[in-house]
């Protein structure tokens, strides 16, 4: 159980990562202050993405009450957290933000609660004296930059018809679009034809089209999977659409690189995104293209859990330390 007296620090802790595919929350406890956070238990959900997702409050509700239900399951009762961070996807939006604002002071998630967007848990494995990179590629796709000085800079990130370069939705869509030129018999992808008529069960490609329309982004998005387990299977076609990709995220990571520095000094690179974590070609393409930039030093991190970044920023704030 939960220490109830009011002159020590809170003991539990909520984490919550919201994107594009599913939403996750994750109880924790401190031991001390200044220690690490120790997970008790985790739950996920369906999409947290507030801008795409309609049900995203549906979504975050559902898996903060099944961490709570299994955090309590293991401590033998129920308890009390004291500081939460909540970090989704869309946030950054003024009229969300404010939404958002209002509606959790409305529940009773902690004592101490801090919304933050889905980057910030990234950026927070960064050394915060030290310039860093965030650039994610999950079902969309954003590189935001933090100076020594805390402030952030941004290219991407606009949703699926403006940019979202790199993403797994434009993997998708590159591969789709390869595809329809070997039906067209303007270019030759047979491999890729024959991996979207199997991933969307259609005999023919004529048959595709109207199953894309009435398909959602993030179910298009799925078939980047595909794409990525061809590149490693030595496909030459999916090599080239994952090629694409690295380059347009290495774009992405100078453009916000030199606003911040425009002599390209060291950087901590830090890759998070469901995309990027489960393919270890794109990694490399990305970090192989980045290689090529003049001047750009870089030190590379693999964040395959952001949900232990909102952790992190939850211990913060009980500290009263924001980052």
């Amino acid at each position: 159980m939960a220490d109830n007296d009011s002159t020590a620090a809170p003991r539990f802790l909520l984490g919550v990562d919201g994107g594009g595919s599913r939403t996750v929350a994750a109880i924790a406890r401190l031991e001390s202050e200044g220690s690490a956070p120790r997970e008790i238990a985790r739950a996920s959900s369906g999409a947290g993405n507030l801008v795409t997702c309609s049900n995203a409050r549906e979504h975050v509700l559902e898996a903060i009450s099944r961490a709570r239900v299994a955090a309590a399951r293991q401590l033998g009762g129920d308890f009390t957290v004291g500081s939460a961070c909540l970090c989704l996807a869309g946030i950054a939006r003024d009229a969300i933000l404010r939404d958002w604002q209002y509606w959790v002071s409305s529940q009773s998630f902690a004592d101490q609660i801090r919304i933050a967007d889905d980057v910030e848990p990234v950026l927070r494995y960064g050394n915060p004296d030290e310039p860093a990179l965030a650039v994610v590629s999950g079902t969309g796709s954003i590189v935001v930059g933090r100076d020594k000085d805390g402030n952030r800079i941004r290219c991407g990130g606009w949703g699926s018809r403006i940019s979202d370069e790199g993403s797994g939705y434009h993997i998708a869509t590159e591969a789709l679009r390869c595809a329809g030129l070997h039906e067209d018999r303007r270019s030759s992808f047979p491999s890729l034809h024959a991996a979207a008529l199997d991933h969307f069960d259609e005999v023919k490609f004529t048959d595709l089209i109207p199953q894309l329309e009435s398909r959602g982004r993030r179910e298009i998005a799925m078939f980047a999977r595909r794409v990525v387990e061809l590149a490693e299977q030595q496909s030459e076609e999916a090599g080239e659409v994952l090629q694409g990709a690295a380059r347009q995220l290495a774009e992405l990571v100078t453009d916000v690189a030199r606003q911040i520095d425009p002599g390209c000094g060291g950087f901590h690179v830090v890759m998070a995104g469901g995309v990027l974590c489960n393919s270890q070609t794109l990694r490399e393409l990305l970090t192989k293209e980045l290689s090529k930039v003049p001047g750009l030093q870089h030190s590379f991190q693999l964040v395959d859990d952001p949900v232990s970044g909102a952790l992190l920023l939850a211990a913060d704030e009980n500290a009263g330390q924001k980052r």
